[in-house]
């Protein structure tokens, strides 16, 4: 067995993966995006039924676009989607990359 007759320098730190990084970034950008808007077509809605106006969309569709949608973005941004789905020994999931 060969000892080196250099002292072992600092371990290398464990990075994420460019791509990785990239696509939970994407994720979260977009959920974040889908509930902003569930929530303004609401506010809208109720601030154009307190002024008389008339509604973007009936009130009940209006519901039920934003629950769609927060519906959605909770069961596809959870990053576990995404790292359950690589396969062992991929890229996403190698410790060397």
């Amino acid at each position: 067995m060969h000892s080196s007759p250099y002292p072992p320098g600092p371990p290398e730190t464990a990075r994420m993966p460019g791509p990785l990084v990239f696509v939970l970034v994407t994720v979260t950008v977009h959920a974040l995006g889908t509930a902003f808007g569930g929530w303004a077509i609401l506010q809208e809605n109720l601030s154009k039924q307190e002024h008389g106006q008339d509604l973007l969309t009936p009130m009940g569709m209006a519901w039920f676009v934003a629950l769609f949608c927060w519906g959605w973005q909770r069961s596809r941004s959870s990053a576990s989607y995404w790292l359950e789905s690589a396969a062992p020994g991929s890229v996403w999931c190698s410790p060397c990359g």
